[in-house]
């Protein structure tokens, strides 16, 4: 891509050969998604010209200019630094991404403040120059006085006979594409619900048969029904696949009433010889360590309710487990396992509060659901240890 710097008769007496005024900026080979910066000594607005550099490589069209870019400069008493920035996308496409005046800033180089221009849009000062010479000003700046700061004010630029769509069938266009997106992804949505749909009958069906993973959890009586439903729902779904998400829901939802119970039965049997032992050892931990602790003042109160709470921790355990041992695998539970897990919880956190030992509670410990006693944790340990061991 060459450059063509075309200066729009704005009235400068002299004008630059023309070879002088024409740069290729982006040769060929150039890597995509790079910004060059270019410098211009302008007194007021102007205008850049991008197109190919070899009439070869024109567009489709037969046009080989990418477009004009007008820098707004307000007009200046004298030349003055503009910085401008061209960018090949990571599309392959030529922009003039932005445009600034660089000035010195009065306040910091001890200078008199010229009369401001009323069309400058406010400028923001900069620390330092990003010139080629930028390194020798720094340095003799160094050895000779305070270094100079940099004021850069954004200008504006307006492009014009850019190839591509109009704005307004751009925006058409964009809009169309979102509305695709969004069919698109309510597409993956309906299919994501019809395959869990799908998945659920199949699971359950060969699950609740007599001697399979959940045929000890559900009667005879709701096997049967229960197996009917789902040959019933199979036949529909085949029958019914372009259906809408939410009706897919909810007829998940409707097997649900029956296989939802089962599947919690099941999930329950299996997590409760963890989550007794795991409230036991939490209960009967904080009470030997009551037995060995040395109240300070206001620690009594604090044991005291740790204590009652293993103490009511202990007895609804040995009641529900009474009650659960007269119970078959066919009938919900009661000897629930999110209520021992808050029990347990309860009782370590009133722990942590009694003893002032923070509770250290890592993945694996807590991959099972259940929850690590403060008074026996190796992470809680190894963190006492190595506030110690530190050089």
């Amino acid at each position: 891509f060459p450059l063509d710097a075309a200066l729009n008769g704005n009235g400068e007496a002299e004008k630059p050969a023309a070879s002088d005024r024409c740069c290729t900026v982006f040769p060929q080979h150039t890597f995509l998604n790079f910004t060059k910066v270019l410098t211009f000594f302008r007194k007021e607005a102007f205008e850049l010209t991008a197109k190919y550099a070899e009439s070869g490589a024109a567009l489709p069209d037969g046009r080989t200019e990418l477009g004009t870019y007008k820098v707004d400069l307000p007009r200046q008493a004298e030349r003055r630094k503009v910085k401008v920035k061209a960018h090949l996308t990571v599309h392959g496409t030529f922009e003039i991404s932005s445009a600034q005046l660089v000035e010195e800033d009065p306040e910091e180089s001890g200078e008199a403040p010229a009369a401001p221009d009323a069309t400058v849009p406010p400028a923001t000062p900069d620390a330092e120059d990003d010139t080629p010479s930028a390194g020798k000003r720094r340095a003799s700046g160094a050895a000779g006085g305070p270094r100079k700061r940099l004021r850069r004010t954004d200008l504006d630029v307006t492009p014009v006979g850019r190839p591509g769509l109009a704005a307004p069938e751009l925006e058409r266009r964009r809009a169309d594409e979102q509305r695709m997106i969004a069919e698109m992804r309510e597409i993956v949505e309906r299919n994501a619900r019809r395959n869990d749909l799908e998945s659920y009958i199949l699971t359950m069906r060969s699950g609740v048969a007599a001697g399979a993973k959940f045929g000890d959890y559900i009667s005879e009586a709701d096997r049967g029904r229960f197996t009917a439903q789902l040959h019933k729902a199979e036949e529909w779904l085949y029958e019914h696949m372009d259906e809408e998400k939410q009706v897919f829901v909810d007829k998940l939802a409707e097997l649900k009433v029956i296989g939802g119970p089962v599947e919690r039965r099941f999930r329950e049997e299996e997590r409760r010889p963890d989550l007794i032992a795991a409230l036991e050892k939490a209960a009967q931990d904080s009470r030997a360590a009551i037995r060995q602790a040395k109240p300070k003042n206001g620690d009594g109160e604090k044991l005291r309710s740790l204590n009652m709470a293993c103490a009511e921790a202990l007895k609804w355990l040995a009641e529900a487990r009474e009650k659960q041992s007269k119970l078959t695998r066919r009938e919900d539970p009661v000897l629930d396992g999110d209520v021992m897990v808050a029990r347990t919880e309860e009782i370590n956190r009133l722990a942590e509060a009694a003893f002032e030992q923070p509770r250290e509670m890592s993945i694996d410990a807590m991959s099972d659901g259940v929850p690590p006693s403060p008074l026996h944790s190796d992470a809680g340990e190894l963190k006492r240890r190595s506030s110690v061991d530190v050089d």
